[in-house]
């Protein structure tokens, strides 16, 4: 009797992580308000729908008929941008598939085009990029128009974070360096330079009382927001740090990275428990992990990889 509660409980956590097969890999991966579902922004132009206890496909909306270089998605998981090889923004409602906005590409001298990194305010109402031209903007999703201009560093900003009020928007940068800028004023509040390494993700906290930040030396740092000083780091991963997400709660922290010698080989993909440090749980992922994101009731993590997968876990 035991060993049988046994097979089927370990059934029941293998059924638990879904692989969902995607054309190529994903640009972004998100969840329903209600955690129900996972969904991808493709680059074929689709977002793909599927149920996070069953893994089935329930929904897929073109959004795009070129194909997609880079894609976020707001976590409401009411909006969708993304750009292709013009370099034009476009923005979506999700609710109906329609486009509502379709932002020009930017004046950036040689870099025109080249965009690092879209992100959406908290709110949805404003939409932030980072350009190769060593700006990262700010748009106001509604109207168009460019609200923010301020100067980064000399390297690329792999993606951008806001705060969970809206108030501060952090770039992590190849130049070993992260700076934290209000967003509403453009005034720096930080330049986080004590890093030895390029740092590739960061998020807030959703209390904002922290910022964690990652890359090429495996170990979360993770800054105290009213002293901007690292407060504690949590080391353990295996491959250098290319996507982490926090859980609504703040308590745990999903990471996951790639392979130093190719993206193609499977990594591991750490639960953290934030408060003491430890792994909670170790889980995979076929290909290296770009992107991330945790469900609004913290029950589900998905993961972006460099293969024609998006993972789906159970992190509970």
């Amino acid at each position: 009797m035991r060993v049988a509660l046994f097979l089927f409980a370990a059934a029941m956590s293998l059924a638990a992580d879904l692989t969902l097969p995607v054309p190529g890999p994903a640009l972004s991966a998100g969840f329903s308000r209600d955690g129900k579902l996972a969904a991808a922004v493709c680059r074929d132009g689709a977002i793909r729908y599927w149920d996070v206890e069953t893994g089935k496909l329930t929904r897929t909306v073109v959004l795009s008929r070129t194909k997609l270089r880079i894609a976020t998605q707001s976590g409401d998981g009411t909006r969708a941008a993304a750009a292709d090889e013009s370099g034009a923004i476009r923005i979506w409602d999700l609710n109906n598939g329609e486009l509502t906005r379709v932002l020009p590409p930017l004046n950036a001298g040689k870099y025109q085009k080249r965009l690092d990194a879209l992100q959406f305010s908290p709110d949805s109402k404003r939409l932030a990029m980072a350009v190769r031209d060593r700006r990262v903007r700010i748009f106001d999703v509604e109207s168009g128009r460019e609200t923010l201009s301020v100067a980064d560093g000399v390297g690329e900003d792999p993606m951008l974070a806001f705060s969970r009020d809206g108030s501060f928007i952090a770039a992590p940068n190849t130049d070993t360096n992260v700076r934290v800028w209000d967003a509403r004023t453009g005034r720096q509040v930080a330049l986080l330079d004590k890093l030895p390494m390029s740092v590739f993700t960061v998020a807030f906290s959703a209390d904002g009382k922290f910022l964690a930040g990652a890359g090429v030396d495996r170990t979360i740092h993770i800054w105290n927001t009213a002293t901007w000083k690292v407060e504690r780091t949590l080391e353990g991963q295996p491959e250098m740090i290319t996507a982490f997400a926090l859980s609504p709660d703040g308590r745990k922290l999903v990471s996951g990275g790639f392979n130093q010698f190719t993206i193609s080989k499977p990594v591991s993909v750490l639960v953290w428990d934030v408060g003491s440090g430890k792994v909670l749980k170790t889980l995979d992922a076929p290909y290296a992990v770009s992107g991330a994101a945790m469900s609004p009731d913290g029950k589900h993590a998905a993961g972006v990889t460099e293969g024609p997968v998006v993972r789906v876990w159970r992190i509970d």
